[in-house]
């Protein structure tokens, strides 16, 4: 009796650790860029972008970024995208902040990349 239940214990572990459940096989695509770290916030405030332009050490006036403006097709709204990029050895980060027309609305994007150039 002790032996069947010991089988059953035994048999029930592994089964419920996975052993014969089916894998998944995972593809990878080639991309040029390896990234490392990416993240958007949307509804930013100011205050959370000087924090960042603060402890990234970045330059915090916008004149002094990359800007370009787009205009949304569907809403006709003007929205000013400003990119700083940030290079070291082996890594390149990049910021982009966007303004939307009502300037009561900010996002940020910031993707850290392996340099494989």
């Amino acid at each position: 009796m002790r032996k069947i239940f010991l089988f059953l214990l035994v048999f029930l572990s592994l089964s419920g650790c996975g052993l014969f459940k089916k894998t998944h096989k995972t593809t990878t695509q080639e991309n040029p860029y390896d990234i490392i770290y990416s993240r958007t916030i949307d509804n930013m405030t100011l205050a959370q972008f000087d924090s960042i332009c603060v402890a990234d050490t970045l330059l915090g006036e916008l004149d002094d970024w990359y800007t370009s403006y787009f205009v949304d097709e569907e809403t006709k709204e003007t929205i000013a995208k400003h990119i700083y990029i940030k290079q070291n050895k082996r890594f390149r980060t990049i910021y982009v902040f966007t303004v939307y027309t009502d300037e009561k609305r900010y996002k940020m994007t910031i993707r850290t990349e392996e340099d494989n150039d």
